[in-house]
């Protein structure tokens, strides 16, 4: 039983998409690494649970609640487009924006102090 549903995750991680613009924050990065965990040390009496899991997993991965209950046109809160939300969830975006709420002084003093470093 536990390797039937081992395969069927996997089966269902395969339609996963992976973000490589975030790295180390990516959700299907995490539920790999949760299933693998899980899988490693496996109860036979939690295999219910693990199967109701892999079933709503896979409703999501196959985009179902998406298709049945679809919406024209780009709708958010924000009013951004997909890619625009994609581009500033982006790890990227996330390291300029921390540098930007760093203030000038305190990039100047790094970048000196870098600088004053290698010199050494």
């Amino acid at each position: 039983m536990t390797s039937t549903l081992y395969r069927s995750f996997l089966r269902v991680l395969e339609k996963w998409p992976v973000e490589p613009t975030k790295k180390g924050r990516d959700l299907g990065q995490h539920i790999r690494l949760c299933v693998a965990e899980a899988f490693r040390g496996s109860d036979p009496h939690e295999s219910s649970k693990c199967q109701e899991i892999q079933e709503s997993l896979n409703r999501i991965a196959s985009n179902k609640y998406n298709d049945a209950f679809y919406v024209s046109g780009a709708v958010s809160s924000s009013g951004l487009s997909q890619s625009e939300c994609q581009q500033i969830l982006s790890n990227e975006f996330l390291k300029l924006l921390a540098e930007k709420d760093k203030g000038n002084i305190k990039t100047l003093k790094e970048k000196f102090l870098k600088s004053e470093n290698k010199d050494n």
